[in-house]
């Protein structure tokens, strides 16, 4: 998708979202318009009362919808929100770190006798005949407050307890970063509602106002009730469809599924064994190439041969121990090795009792001892070179700078 085109996308889907938020808001506010204007008696009244709830969000850390909410159940409950009332339960609400609805109900519960709420706002309640004591504590003092036992007079006495404990908690919270957030939210929402309001929410009403209407028409000619009927046909094919599936159907697929599963299940097997023939081969490798360094005693490995080092020369390995050519004693006895004295990788021989530790029961031999002359006789101006040595005695090693040697035996 070329860069053109991947914006303009992106350009749809955001304005899509950004219309739908519009349509949402307005109408949230459309409904909260028909509710202030049951309450208010007019719709003159109502516009006032939003215009109000308005101003009083923007000084507020509670959004527009909470505050609207609020608003609207306070008039339901018969209690006047511009009195006073509902900046007194937005401020318990701050100072408690409660939401504003919670303190709008505990208000509206105790209007009627019931104190329950009002502990989650530090006040409890005591009720004697016809009066009322409320109770809370400020500065670590208990305050105590009695009051008729009237609507009017324990409402009056809950807004003046919060007042005095909790009076201007509401503008400290809008001051912090989440107040701060929530009125920049709240300043979004009003701009979506003022875009709703200028003409495009209207215009989408219409139009879904002129589907339904065109809805309605088709359910009264008896058009719906012919598409019902076709949609009717197709599903009921389905309902058949699935109706005649047998058990035997089911099994036969059961085993279509247990061989598609089998079949995955050999080849992650068929991977594993592939990879186990690897690693084991890897494993054979390195030990091989460790045991090459010891016969070379510490000489250069396999890895050497291609210019490369081997991780066993980086070890440096240690000379074989009295239990390694015990070990390896007997895999040569079992193999001979040819009669050619065995090299290392450096070019220097090795002694062939490296490979063979003397029997716990065979006395200690005497190691040979002399000397050995070589006379070469030739006649005059010939040149002579000695090509090979040869020695009848396996314990005695020959080492000859020259030409070729040959263990004899």
């Amino acid at each position: 998708m070329r860069v053109g085109q991947l914006a303009a996308a992106t350009a749809a889907i955001g304005g899509t979202a950004f219309l739908g938020g519009i349509i949402a808001t307005t109408g949230k506010f459309e409904q909260f318009q028909i509710m202030l204007e049951g309450t208010e008696g007019s719709a003159e009244k109502a516009k006032k009362a939003m215009a109000w709830v308005q101003d009083f969000a923007k000084r507020t850390p509670y959004e527009l919808d909470q505050v609207m909410e609020a608003f609207v159940q306070l008039k339901a409950y018969g209690i006047d929100p511009m009195d006073g009332s509902l900046r007194a339960a937005g401020d318990a609400a701050a100072g408690m770190s409660k939401q504003l609805i919670e303190a709008v109900e505990a208000l509206a519960d105790a209007g009627t006798g019931e104190f329950e709420r009002l502990k989650a706002f530090g006040i409890t309640a005591r009720v004697a005949g016809e009066r009322v004591t409320f109770s809370y504590v400020k500065n670590n003092k208990e305050i105590r407050k009695e009051v008729a036992k009237t609507s009017t007079a324990m409402r009056e006495a809950i807004s003046g307890i919060w007042n005095d404990r909790f009076g201007g908690g509401m503008n400290r919270q809008a001051g912090t970063l989440f107040g701060i957030f929530n009125n920049l939210k709240d300043q979004w929402t009003a701009f979506m509602l003022k875009v709703g309001q200028a003409g495009v929410f209207d215009s989408v009403k219409s139009k879904l106002q002129g589907l339904l209407n065109w809805l309605n028409k088709k359910l009264d000619d008896g058009s719906i009730d012919t598409w019902a009927k076709r949609v009717s046909i197709e599903l009921e094919k389905v309902v058949k469809w699935i109706g005649s599936i047998t058990e035997e159907d089911f099994n036969r697929f059961k085993e279509d599924l247990t061989t598609i599963a089998k079949a995955v299940g050999d080849l992650a097997r068929s991977f594993s064994t592939v990879y186990g023939w690897v690693k084991k081969i890897d494993s054979a490798w390195a030990s091989t190439d460790a045991w090459v360094d010891r016969w070379g005693i510490g000489g250069p490995g396999w890895g050497d041969l291609f210019g490369k080092k081997s991780s066993s020369v980086q070890r440096r390995q240690a000379p074989m121990n009295a239990a390694d050519r015990e070990r390896w004693r007997g895999a040569l006895q079992s193999k001979p090795i040819p009669r050619a004295a065995p090299m290392s990788l450096r070019g220097k021989p090795i002694n062939p009792a490296f490979f063979r530790s003397p029997s716990p029961q065979a006395p200690a031999t005497k190691p040979p001892s002399g000397k050995i002359v070589l006379e070469v006789h030739s006649d005059r101006g010939t040149k002579v070179q000695s090509r090979s040595m040869q020695s009848q005695n396996l314990d005695l090693a020959l080492v000859y700078r020259g030409g070729a040697m040959v263990r004899g035996g």
